[in-house]
Parts: C-alpha cells; sequence; structure tokens
C-alpha cells in the first residue's frame, strides 16, 4: 500500500506535478527548497510557469503540458499575454518537450500525447482536465518502463486544488487517478491527495473509517508480531495449545475423534477421552 502520509519512499523515478492552484502559492516557497522537489522531474501545465518564475528562470522544467485545442486556445488573452502567440512562444521558450493532444503552431520541441493509446491501456478514457492526462502519462511510463524510463516510484503535487469552482468538477477525475496509482504502490506526497480529507456526511458512517484503520494497524502489529522471534511468540503458541486443552476438556469426542491417529514421529497417540471428560 502506498504510503501517502509520510514523505518516506523507496528511490526511483519522481516526478512532481505543479499547478495553479491555492496550495501552490501556500508552498511556493517550500516547493523551491530541494528537500520539496530535488531529484524530482518537474512537471508543468498551462500558463503554471508563470507562478513559479524561480524555476522558469532556471530552466527547471522537465516536461511541460498543453493540451487544450487550438481552436480554444487562438483567442485566449489571459495573464499577460496579448493573444495566443505570445503565449506559445512562452512554452516554446521553456526549454523542455511539450505534450500536446493535438498540433500546435510555434512551439518547436511539442510531443503529441497518444492519447488513443493512453485510453486503450487503461481501458478508461475517463478524465477531467489536464492533470488528469499528465497522472496517466506518468502511470503508462511507469507500466511500460524499458530502459529509457524507469518505473515511478513517488508521485508529488503541490497546486493540483481542485477546490474553486471552475475545477471542482475536475476533482473525481484526479482522485480516479490517484487512486490507479496507489493500486501500483507508488508513493503518493504534497498536496495531491489533499481530496481524502474531507469529513464523512453520512451520519451512520462517521468515524467508521477511523475504526477500520485502526483495525488494520491492530491487524499488522499482529501479523508483525508472529514473523518476530521471541516470547510473544511463544506466548501465541502457548495460548493455542491451552485453548485446544480447554476444548478438548469441554468436548470429549473431539479427543475421542484423534484416538489411534498416528503423530508425526510414526507412535500411535493414545487417547482417553472418558478420564479426560471426568477431570
Amino acid at each position: 500500500m502506498s504510503d501517502i502520509q509520510t514523505d518516506q519512499a523507496p528511490e526511483g523515478r519522481k516526478i512532481c506535478i505543479l499547478g495553479m492552484g491555492t496550495t501552490a502559492h501556500e508552498r511556493r516557497l517550500d516547493i523551491l527548497k530541494d528537500e520539496y522537489t530535488g531529484g524530482f522531474e518537474l512537471w508543468g501545465l498551462n500558463n503554471g510557469y508563470l507562478t513559479f518564475p524561480a524555476i522558469t528562470e532556471a530552466g527547471r522544467w522537465d516536461r511541460y503540458f498543453e493540451i487544450h485545442s487550438w481552436e480554444y486556445l487562438k483567442d485566449w488573452t489571459q495573464g499577460p499575454h496579448s493573444n495566443a502567440g505570445s503565449y506559445l512562444s512562452d512554452l516554446d521558450s521553456l526549454g523542455c518537450p511539450v505534450h500536446v493532444l493535438q498540433p500546435l503552431p510555434v512551439i518547436r520541441n511539442q510531443r503529441q500525447l497518444m492519447c488513443v493509446k493512453l485510453a486503450r491501456h487503461f481501458n478508461s478514457n475517463y478524465f477531467r482536465g489536464s492533470p488528469s492526462w499528465m497522472l496517466m502519462q506518468a502511470l503508462y511510463e511507469h507500466d511500460t518502463a524499458e530502459s529509457v524510463y524507469g518505473r515511478v516510484t513517488h508521485l508529488r503535487s503541490f497546486g493540483i486544488d481542485t477546490i474553486d469552482e471552475q475545477h471542482a468538477q475536475q476533482r473525481p477525475g484526479w482522485a480516479f487517478w490517484c487512486g490507479r496509482a496507489i493500486e501500483r504502490d507508488i508513493h503518493l506526497s504534497g498536496t495531491m491527495t489533499d481530496f481524502m480529507a474531507y469529513g464523512e456526511n453520512d451520519q451512520g458512517l462517521i468515524g467508521l473509517a477511523d475504526v477500520i484503520g485502526d483495525e488494520v494497524l491492530k491487524a499488522e502489529d499482529e501479523e508483525d508480531e508472529d514473523d518476530a522471534p521471541g516470547d510473544s511468540a511463544i506466548e501465541k503458541a502457548e495460548q493455542k495449545l491451552a485453548d485446544m486443552d480447554l476444548l478438548m476438556e469441554r468436548h470429549p469426542r473431539v479427543l475421542a475423534s484423534y484416538a489411534e491417529q498416528p503423530s508425526e514421529n510414526g507412535d500411535t497417540l493414545k487417547a482417553e477421552p472418558q478420564e479426560r471428560a471426568a477431570k
């Protein structure tokens, strides 16, 4: 199971997806620190390079994603851009591959996302927003890892919050692909699973998840004790023998069924159920 509560993860290919949501601004100074993004591939999207000017100026972007259609982008003038050409020129200057769904002008180093191949690989075309496509791409590269791509062991994100009205509809898609990552035992960190902090509203189920979680931890602790040598294992074995002895005292026929049965060393077990029952 992926550990999404701590920052401990095995070494391997690590990817950090940076969006433009609230946590990107709240954690901007942390994101620039080596302990947060050092050793991670940095993947960005849309005009997010404006949110992280230090990363952009240092040329640290490893992948970029602009998967909107040209029909949409050609009239796009948000932020400092007076026209689409200005925006696409900025993407071209990032110095990294830019993933697109359809060919776009100006961008020289663009790579077309193989959307049909991705959908067939996962047997799903369920996505909501660009971040879902980014997760799909990361997981596809994990699943098909060859010498050029290592298997992904750690995914981290900041700024993919899906809490504002415009992007709330993307949360189910983001959660879906986070779940697919957990299935692959990929460690998740940053703020990418903050959506899991929402509480249960069903009055009949409030607290149930915590109870189950406590039972899981208890079961895991017991399994660890069984695996570890020492008094605990001996005590458990002795308890099992004591339970069997009590069972036989209460139900002599159980012991009688073992009468004249060969033991492991070839001897014959001599059971005396009547005598034991009389105790």
